[in-house]
């Protein structure tokens, strides 16, 4: 037991050399959090010959593990570092310690495996405010003074809906009217003498006269119509002939 407490303090310098030799230091940011919050565990490396390391840090009760970040050596300066980061969310408060981590380095004298120095973090109480389990008020909440604006607001919402629909019904009647104008106002007999008189055979308005039982015409007429419609030969003049004397009065 004697031998191995002698091996021990021996040891302890041999590892700080070590430690201050491989220029890698490691430290808590932010190191003071509350319960919950996420802090970094940041093991860096900086110094003026080519190193690299790989952190091995022990499993710890009161730190669950976020996420890793893994910076590879870079040179700038003349300098080469190399980062490695833990994401850490403390599970309750206290002061929690890390003193069994390591780094594994490698540099132009091989691999060693060298103790990093206890990193500390206070993870301090939450306050008496975070733990109350009374309800916040909501945000906006409209006080007595302010009692009415809900009623005005309301009838403001309905107001508008009644004008919109009022709108909404005129505008159709407006358009059925106006459609319904249109339809009174069109007449496929004049029409037909319109486009007769420049030569054209207008089917679309002779099938309406056909269509229409307003139009009493001979069955002459109606032959003339029909053999111009669906026929091959049509005489445009004497069509047209036929149909002023019978409807054009």
């Amino acid at each position: 037991m004697l031998r191995f407490i002698l091996l021990l303090f021996c040891l302890l310098p041999i590892s700080a050399k070590a430690m201050e030799h491989s220029g890698i230091t490691a430290r808590f940011e932010p190191p003071q959090v509350h319960p919950g919050d996420v802090c970094t565990l940041i093991v860096e490396m900086d110094r003026d010959t080519f190193g690299q390391f790989e952190l091995h840090v022990p499993a710890h009760s009161q730190l669950h593990v976020v996420s890793v970040l893994r910076v590879p050596v870079s040179l700038a300066n003349g300098r080469y570092r190399q980062r490695q980061c833990l994401q850490l969310q403390p599970l309750s408060s206290g002061e929690v310690t890390i003193n069994e981590a390591q780094v594994e380095l490698t540099d132009a004298n091989g691999t060693q495996t060298i103790s990093l120095p206890m990193v500390m973090l206070q993870v301090l109480p939450l306050e008496a405010t975070d733990l109350n389990d009374a309800p916040e008020s909501l945000p906006g909440t409209i006080d007595e003074s302010n009692g009415k604006s809900p009623a005005f607001l309301i009838g403001g919402i309905l107001l508008c809906g009644i004008l919109l629909v009022a709108v909404t019904i005129l505008c159709k009647r407006l358009l059925r009217d106006s459609n319904l104008e249109a339809h009174l106002k069109y007449d496929p007999a004049l029409e037909a003498v319109e486009k007769l008189q420049s030569g054209v055979v207008p089917k679309r308005s002779l099938e309406q006269i056909l269509a229409q039982r307003d139009f009493h015409i001979s069955p002459e007429l109606r032959c003339e119509i029909e053999e111009a419609v669906y026929g091959q030969h049509c005489q445009p003049a004497a069509l047209l002939a036929s149909l002023r004397k019978e409807l054009m009065h």
